[in-house]
């Protein structure tokens, strides 16, 4: 129902700030723990998310172009 979108935004947005602080949390203890080249297990989230919006891309692309 659309008088329940704003609230439905903030949730979600409530929810992804969670998981960020969280994330945070545990990298900052992995690094220190591990090292460095651990960050290079984050790579696969926004490798996945760019492979997740290509086709979105492609099609804007067709419509504008």
């Amino acid at each position: 129902p659309p008088e329940i979108v704003g609230s439905a935004l903030a949730l979600q947005n409530a929810i992804g700030f969670a998981i960020t602080m969280v994330s945070i949390a545990i990298g900052t203890r992995v690094i220190a723990d591990w090292g460095n080249h651990v960050a290079w297990l984050l790579l696969p989230g926004p490798l996945l998310g760019l492979i997740g919006l290509w086709p979105l891309w492609r099609r804007k692309a067709v419509s504008t172009g």
